[in-house]
């Protein structure tokens, strides 16, 4: 899950639940997505490099 975008359904749920509207939800959310997405790449290439 990288930069969740408008025509993400999943953008449209966790922007429902949290009450944040147009831009302030596309920078919070997908800025959160993109976080994390950075964050488990080093994850992803040591779990590659052990198995």
């Amino acid at each position: 899950m990288v930069f969740s975008y408008f025509n993400d359904s999943y953008f449209w749920v966790v922007t429902r639940f949290t009450g944040l509207e147009g831009a302030a939800a596309l920078r919070g959310w997908s800025g959160i997505t993109t976080a994390v997405w950075l964050g488990s790449l080093p994850l992803v290439l040591i779990a590659g490099a052990v198995l």
